[in-house]
């Protein structure tokens, strides 16, 4: 602390040399801390750029020994997939044999009712 040592020290020359660091302090202080604060800012967005600069830079100079070669699409010689007839067949078969099935389950419940 300056004012510490203002009072503790002894001969003219310490005090006013102390003296002349307070004064300079008092006047320069809050803009020296205000200038300190925004280079350290600086310095902290520097090393960022730096860390992206050189991850580009190796990106940029690498060397790919892989060769992609991108060849135009061709259109399929047969489909994959089931015919969309097949599904419509298997739907309707489905359909009718779940119908017919009903059909005679309901009979069959009718029929032992007239017996009861």
């Amino acid at each position: 602390n300056l004012f510490q040592a203002l009072v503790d020290s002894k001969s003219p020359e310490e005090k006013r040399d102390i003296k002349a660091q307070i004064d300079a302090n008092m006047k320069f202080g809050s803009l020296f801390d205000a200038l300190e604060h925004k280079r350290n800012e600086m310095i902290i967005n520097i090393e960022t750029f730096k860390v992206a600069y050189e991850q580009a830079e190796s990106d940029a100079n690498a060397q790919f020994n892989h060769k992609f070669v991108v060849e135009k699409a061709v259109v399929a010689d047969k489909k994959e997939k089931p015919k969309r007839m097949i599904i419509v067949l298997v739907a309707t078969l489905g359909g009718f044999v779940l119908g017919v099935f009903f059909l005679l389950i309901r009979d069959k419940i009718q029929e032992l009712k007239a017996l009861n």
